[in-house]
């Protein structure tokens, strides 16, 4: 039997004030790309971190960019509709539309045809 120093089990406390607020309808969360990892998160207004120049959005409306974006890393099909040299360059401008501008996915890749 292992003592029970070794435990992974972590217990601590915050007092509510400390949570950030959480709703359906307020723009409290912004999208963040980690372009090494190929990976998108997303990320509280209230967050120390946030510079404000990403988009903030509703957490339905930052669910449907976080998709959006997964699929663009993911997929190669809709690439072959653009003209492109590196396609690690042309996901990169059309995902940086999406977290910094409020255009929609469809309003991007017509500006790129």
């Amino acid at each position: 039997m292992e003592p029970e120093s070794d435990s992974k089990t972590k217990l601590g406390f915050a007092p509510w004030p400390q949570f950030y607020p959480d709703n359906a309808v307020e723009e409290l969360y912004y999208l963040e790309m980690n372009y090494g990892k190929n990976t998108v998160n997303y990320q509280h207004k209230n967050n120390p971190e946030y510079d404000g120049k990403a988009i903030l959005r509703t957490s339905f409306e930052t669910t449907k960019k976080i998709k959006q974006i997964r699929n663009l890393l993911n997929l190669t099909s809709w690439a072959k509709y653009y003209e492109y040299d590196d396609l690690d360059v042309l996901r990169k401008e059309i995902i940086d539309e999406l977290i910094f501008t409020t255009k929609t996915l469809e309003e991007i890749k017509r500006e790129f045809v």
